[in-house]
């Protein structure tokens, strides 16, 4: 009888993992077949784009890009119509409520340079203050008045006029009712834009009981 060690380690090749009728005894060394999947690989440089690449791909985005802005551009003017109207009503019922709260005058005045009122003219887009007024004057006196906030529009595109009765300020006594510097019956802020007067632009209109509202239109 043949024995194991009179014939030696066999080497045949591995068909599965059981072995019919080649040999009896698996094998010690098992052939490779195919354990992992074939890896191609790509010669090509990786590492960027290609110039003609790039160019393409500003192409397509100026492309997308004037495309889209006649339809952005509404979009953002009315955007920064309603923020700074919406500004300004919050200012105004800031004083109204700092008035009563204080139990003195508090003024909303427009402003050139963020720190005097401004009396020349009915232009309000380039700033207002908003101080109490202890003398009611309405005009910010600095180290006699205290200084509340200082408020811009949120665009200098944006064009604000004050009406015949708000030129120069608005004034909130103590028991919350306005009154209007230099005074008379138009006490409307008007704010446009670029596009002119429209159903765009915005009205802010403060009753004599100090209470604002936001029409729209010139």
């Amino acid at each position: 009888d043949l024995k194991r060690e009179d014939i030696g380690e066999p080497n045949v090749p591995f068909v599965g993992q059981n072995m019919p009728f080649v040999w009896h005894i698996r094998p010690q060394i098992l052939p490779f077949v195919c354990l992992k999947i074939p890896f191609v690989q790509n010669s090509r440089n990786n590492s960027g784009f290609t110039l003609i690449e790039l160019t393409i791909s500003l192409v397509i985005l100026g492309v997308i890009t004037a495309w889209a802005l006649p339809s952005i551009r509404p979009f953002i003017f009315n955007t920064s119509m309603v923020s700074t109207s919406n500004e300004f009503a919050a200012d105004f019922m800031l004083a109204r409520s700092e008035a009563v709260k204080r139990n003195t005058s508090v003024t909303v005045c427009k402003s050139l340079n963020g720190a005097t009122c401004n009396t020349v003219g009915t232009d309000w887009s380039t700033g207002w203050l908003v101080f109490e007024d202890t003398t009611g004057d309405g005009a910010f006196t600095n180290g006699v008045d205290k200084l509340l906030r200082v408020g811009s529009p949120s665009s200098t595109t944006l064009g604000v006029t004050g009406g015949a009765a708000v030129a120069n300020a608005i004034i909130f006594s103590r028991d919350g009712l306005a009154s209007f510097s230099p005074g008379g019956a138009d006490s409307t802020l008007t704010l446009t834009d670029s596009r002119g007067c429209g159903s765009w632009a915005r009205k802010l209109t403060v009753s004599t009981t100090g209470h604002p509202s936001i029409p729209n239109g010139c």
